[in-house]
């Protein structure tokens, strides 16, 4: 079974947590995360990157300008933002982003987006125990990001 190696760029760890506990449990899918711009380019060189998950709003840096140089290591990016406006999630697609998905982000449409921006179906090792500690940490973000 071939692994696909998943870059999560997002500066506040709840996210990050969150996007552990999604993808840890299913087969297939190594999640790398980086929580400033400087690790996400240098784990993009590093790495072969099949798919970024890449959050736009981050202190040390423009997000259109890192998705730029993202696009350079993988031509996969789907942005997972707070922001919701309606021109530059235009331009951000027009940039070559595949999908746009709003905070907070609903589990299973994520991971059918993910899914079928890999060709990769997901298979669960250990749905009942994956489900409830996820829901246990979106619960938390949620209050954290209110």
């Amino acid at each position: 079974m071939r692994s696909y190696n998943i870059l999560a760029v997002d500066d506040q760890p709840s996210v990050l947590e969150s996007l552990e506990l999604l993808l840890e449990d299913w087969d297939g899918y190594n999640l790398l995360v980086a929580d400033c711009a400087e690790d996400a380019i240098m784990l993009a060189r590093q790495a072969k990157i099949d798919l970024i998950l890449l959050d736009l709003i981050m202190p040390d840096v423009n997000g259109s300008e890192l998705l730029t140089k993202l696009h350079s290591y993988c031509s996969k990016i789907i942005v997972i933002s707070a922001l919701r406006n309606k021109a530059a999630i235009r331009e951000l697609l027009a940039m070559g982003v595949q999908e746009y998905v709003f905070k907070p982000f609903d589990v299973d449409a994520l991971t059918s987006i993910i899914s079928n921006t890999l060709n990769n179906p997901p298979k669960p090792r250990n749905y009942r125990s994956h489900s409830s500690r996820l829901e246990h940490a979106l619960i938390g973000w949620r209050y954290c990001s209110d």
